[in-house]
């Protein structure tokens, strides 16, 4: 079965059976275990997030995407790509992206995040290609129109309006430049992209983007969550508890927890308009 990435939409849970995917897989594989291995030598003792980041419910199949989308326009643009990662905290992602023979410039937020990954960038690999880390804010310090690809893998559902973001990745793409994004999505009312702000992000992305790939209905049987994903869910094995909803909607335990709720994941590639 081939990979079945070229469209947007929700993940399916059938495409990690596809032989597409698996020889993906692969390839990430060989570079997370390279930077897992070295990670005694950069790990900063402040840095808060899961290292495996490879091997959990949606990263699988996101990364998987992000690298079938890059290969894909290194092949139709025939030369070295200027690429951003916009929320890449420090993970091996990026490096397997640069040893495509890219450059790579990775933003966050996070000072301790910005600060491993540049430590790693000393040990890790980068092939013909580079990795350099960067903090910033919703303004990413780089030039107008100065990337040919920018990515994000499931950031945008965290920050309160993502729309100023989406308006400066369009701002450092390039005429043509692709977006491929990823994000987590809403199933039951507790956490993710609720359908309101989904449809105000969709809105916002019309407004810069063109869709690359249609979307593809997926059937509900078929759609991978965060509780029939083939790998863990982090946190997922927490005693659940009694659950407070915010005035915000988001769902909080009081006792015990936390209980996550139950994510979708949604992947789209977009082409930047003139």
């Amino acid at each position: 079965m081939p990979v079945r990435f070229e469209r947007s939409g929700l993940a399916a849970l059938s495409d990690y059976q596809s032989e597409g995917y698996k020889s993906l897989i692969s390839q990430l594989e060989v570079v997370d275990r390279e930077f897992l291995e070295k990670l005694p030598q950069f790990a900063h003792p402040g840095y808060k997030w899961h290292r495996d980041t490879l091997h959990t419910w949606s990263r699988a199949w996101e990364y998987s995407f992000m690298l079938h989308h890059v290969k894909l326009e290194c092949v139709r643009q025939g030369r070295r790509l200027s690429i951003i990662d916009f929320g890449s905290g420090s993970v091996f992602f990026p490096f397997s992206i640069a040893r495509l023979g890219n450059n790579v410039v990775c933003f966050d937020n996070d000072p301790v995040g910005v600060a491993d990954l540049q430590s790693a960038t000393q040990h890790v690999g980068a092939g013909s290609g580079s990795v350099e880390g960067r903090q910033s804010d919703e303004h990413l310090p780089i030039e107008s129109a100065s990337a040919d690809l920018a990515y994000s893998v499931s950031v945008l559902e965290h920050m309160p309006d993502p729309v100023p973001i989406v308006d400066e990745i369009h701002r450092v793409l390039r005429t043509g430049g692709l977006f491929v994004l990823t994000m987590d999505l809403d199933v039951d009312g507790m956490s993710g992209v609720t359908p309101a702000n989904f449809e105000k992000l969709r809105a916002d992305l019309e407004k810069h983007f063109t869709w690359e790939f249609a979307e593809r209905t997926v059937h509900p049987l078929d759609m991978l969550t965060s509780k029939n994903s083939p790998y863990p869910r982090l946190g997922e094995d927490k005693i659940r508890g009694l659950m407070l909803r915010t005035k915000t909607g988001a769902m909080k335990p009081l006792i015990g927890g936390p209980n996550p709720g139950v994510l979708a994941v949604y992947g789209c590639v977009l082409r930047r308009k003139q």
